[in-house]
């Protein structure tokens, strides 16, 4: 009897150390959320805050292909993101590709500072919290690919390792289609 408790114990604890290494991993490493192929619909109207104060509205940029990245400060996954966004912003900015990088920060103070610290250039803007449900953004990072048309090509949510591939296929294949007249 004595031995069937010390295995059952031991089974348990198996058990419960399997499962908080299944939770560490399943919380602390930035996952892949989400991955939608070619989604069809027109991005919906948004208006957004730059840094300098001026306001952009997306659909001015209807004729060019157009990444929208969703981000915040505290957020670790955007952390190791941003990066990426800010290569894909010096490799096709250029050429055509526009790159609009929404932080979602309440407190706006921190930004700055946080873009100095990764040595980030890309363009800022900021977006209301309603403007961001209405999107459907409910997970950061969120990053829409919208072709020339003004459709999503592909929406994106969290981070993994071949991001910046994928979205650098995608926006070559984007940049090679002859231009709509809108």
């Amino acid at each position: 009897m004595k031995f069937r408790k010390r295995k059952d114990r031991s089974r348990w604890r198996a058990n419960f150390i399997s499962l908080a290494i299944l939770l560490f991993f399943a919380t602390a490493l930035p996952l892949r959320l989400a991955a939608a192929g070619p989604d069809g619909r027109v991005f919906p109207s948004l208006l957004i805050k730059g840094l300098d104060g001026g306001f952009v509205q997306v659909a001015d940029f209807k004729g060019q292909t157009v990444l929208i990245n969703f981000w915040a400060t505290w957020c670790g996954p955007c952390r190791m993101e941003l990066p990426a966004i800010q290569r894909i912003y010096e490799r096709y900015n250029g050429r055509g590709l526009v790159v609009l990088s929404v932080n979602t920060d309440t407190d706006r103070t921190r930004v700055k500072p946080f873009l100095q610290k990764l040595n980030l250039s890309l363009p800022v803007y900021s977006v209301e919290p309603e403007e961001q449900a209405r999107l459907g953004v409910s997970s950061i990072p969120t990053t829409f690919v919208v072709d020339p048309s003004g459709k999503i090509a592909k929406t994106e949510s969290g981070y993994y390792p071949q991001l910046e591939s994928d979205y650098a296929a995608l926006i070559e294949k984007l940049l090679e289609k002859p231009k709509q007249k809108s």
